[in-house]
C-alpha cells in the first residue's frame, strides 16, 4: 500500500496576478461541491495577493473546510487560490484517477481528522500526501475515471436541465404575471399587470401565520392514538430540503396525532405558504405549502390564503417574491409579520382564473423538481460507484477492472 504522494506532486509556482498572461483564475467559490469539473471562473484582474499558476491536467484541491468536497480538474492553464492545491499527476496516473481518491469519503474523513485552525479549518498537502492509497495499472485506472467521468457528465448535463426548466419556468411566470391569460395589461402601483387584476395589501387578502405551540412541545407529546385525532407535523428548514418536498411538505421528522381542536387553535393551517425569516436561510428564497397542521420551529414563519385567494396561486406569487427585499439586516438578518403585513399582492380577481394561472405553473415546477430528481439519482449512482471503487482499492485483493462491480447497489 502506498500513499497520496505516490500519485501526484504538489506544484507550487506562485505568481502575482498582475503578472498572469491566462486570463483565466479559480477561487474556491468557483468549485463545486463533489464536481470532477470546474464550470465557473474569474478574472486574475478581480484579486490581488499571490496566487498558484496551475496547467491543464493538473488538478485542484480546495484545502480550506475539506468537508465541502472541492476538487475539480483543470482542462486549461491558469491561476488559482492559494486556498486551493495545485496536485499534478505523476507520469503514470491520469488525472481523473486521482480526482476519484480525493472525492472519496476516506479521503475526506482523512483530510477533515487533519485540518487546523477554528474558524478556518484548513488541511496541509504534509497531511494529505500521507493518506493510504494503492497505484493501479494505467488500464485499471481507465477503468475507474471512465466510469466515474461518465457520470459525472451525466450528472452536469442533468444539473443544465434543471437550470434551463428553471429559467423556463421564470420566463412562463413573468408573462402571466404581466400579461395575464388575455394578454391586456395596466399600470399599477406594483407596475405592469393584467388588465383584470387588482392590488391589495396583504394583510386584506391573506394573513400571516404562526404556531402557538413550539416544536419541542410537540416533540415532547407522546406518539399514541388520540380520538378525533388529525396527524401534526413539525417543520424545521432542513426539513424543506427532505425529497417529497420540493413543493408541498410531504414528509417530517416530526409528526405527531393531536386532537383538532387543538391543531387548530396551535398549529399553522393547511394550504399555507412557509418560508425561513431568521438567518442566512432566508437568503436561499426556498417556500413550500403546507399540506396538514404544522407546527413551524421558530426559524420559520407562514402566510394563508384569505377567502378570495387561492392558496396554489399564492404560493406562485411568493415563489417570484425575493425575501431579501424585506429582511431586516444585522448579525442575523431576520423578517417578520410586520415586513410582510405592507406587501402588495396583485392577483385575478376570480379564484377561478387563479386556479388556471396556477395550473400552468404547475406544470414548470413538475418539470424541474423531476429533472432535480433525476440528478439526485444520477448522483447516488456515482457515489456508490465511487465508494465501491476506493473498497476495493484499500482492500488487500486490490481493484477488479470490472465496470459492472462499480455501479451494483
Amino acid at each position: 500500500m502506498g500513499t497520496l504522494a505516490d500519485l501526484c506532486v504538489n506544484a507550487k509556482d506562485q505568481c502575482s496576478p498582475a503578472e498572469d498572461r491566462t486570463g483565466y483564475y479559480v477561487g474556491l467559490e468557483h468549485m463545486a461541491t463533489g464536481a470532477y469539473r470546474i464550470t465557473a471562473c474569474g478574472r486574475p484582474s478581480d484579486v490581488r495577493s499571490a496566487k498558484f499558476r496551475f496547467r491543464r491536467g493538473d488538478v485542484l484541491y480546495g484545502k480550506l473546510r475539506p468537508y465541502l468536497d472541492k476538487a475539480g480538474l483543470a482542462e486549461r492553464d491558469g491561476i488559482c487560490s492559494t486556498d486551493i492545491l495545485v496536485l499534478r499527476p505523476k507520469a503514470d496516473v491520469i488525472p481523473e484517477y486521482l480526482l476519484s481518491v480525493l472525492h472519496s469519503s476516506a479521503l475526506r474523513r482523512h483530510a477533515d481528522a487533519t485540518t487546523h485552525g477554528v474558524n478556518h479549518p484548513r488541511t496541509s498537502w504534509a497531511a494529505l500526501s500521507q493518506f493510504p492509497c494503492r497505484k493501479p495499472e494505467l488500464d485499471e485506472q481507465k477503468t475507474v475515471a471512465a466510469t466515474l467521468m461518465a457520470l459525472q457528465d451525466a450528472i452536469l448535463a442533468k444539473a443544465g436541465l434543471v437550470n434551463r426548466a428553471m429559467d423556463l419556468k421564470r420566463s412562463a411566470t413573468h408573462a402571466l404575471f404581466e400579461r395575464g391569460l388575455t394578454g391586456q395589461m395596466q399600470e399599477s402601483e406594483v407596475g405592469r399587470i393584467p388588465a383584470s387584476w387588482q392590488v391589495e395589501r396583504l394583510d386584506s387578502c391573506c394573513r400571516v401565520v404562526t404556531s402557538s405551540l413550539s416544536y419541542t412541545d410537540l416533540a415532547a407529546m407522546p406518539d399514541g392514538d388520540c380520538a378525533d385525532a388529525v396527524q401534526v407535523m413539525g417543520i424545521k428548514v432542513s426539513d424543506m430540503n427532505a425529497a417529497g418536498n420540493e413543493v408541498s411538505m410531504n414528509t417530517s421528522n416530526l409528526i405527531r396525532p393531536m386532537p383538532v381542536s387543538e391543531a387548530k387553535r396551535h398549529a399553522v393551517p393547511p394550504q399555507s405558504v412557509v418560508f425561513p425569516k431568521r438567518g442566512a436561510a432566508i437568503a436561499t428564497n426556498k417556500k413550500r405549502l403546507t399540506t396538514t397542521w404544522t407546527i413551524l420551529d421558530p426559524n420559520l414563519i407562514g402566510v394563508g390564503p384569505g377567502e378570495g385567494i387561492d392558496h396554489r396561486f399564492l404560493f406562485q406569487w411568493f415563489q417570484r417574491f425575493d425575501l431579501r427585499s424585506i429582511t431586516e439586516p444585522g448579525p442575523t438578518p431576520q423578517l417578520n409579520k410586520k415586513h410582510l403585513v405592507p406587501l402588495l399582492v396583485a392577483h385575478p380577481a376570480t379564484k377561478q382564473e387563479q386556479a388556471t394561472l396556477a395550473s400552468l405553473l404547475e406544470a414548470f415546477d413538475r418539470s424541474v423538481v423531476s429533472q432535480a430528481r433525476a440528478r439526485v439519482a444520477l448522483q447516488g449512482v456515482f457515489q456508490s460507484a465511487l465508494e465501491r471503487f476506493i473498497e476495493d482499492q484499500l482492500s488487500a485483493g486490490g481493484f477488479h477492472a470490472d465496470e459492472s462491480r462499480l455501479i451494483r447497489p
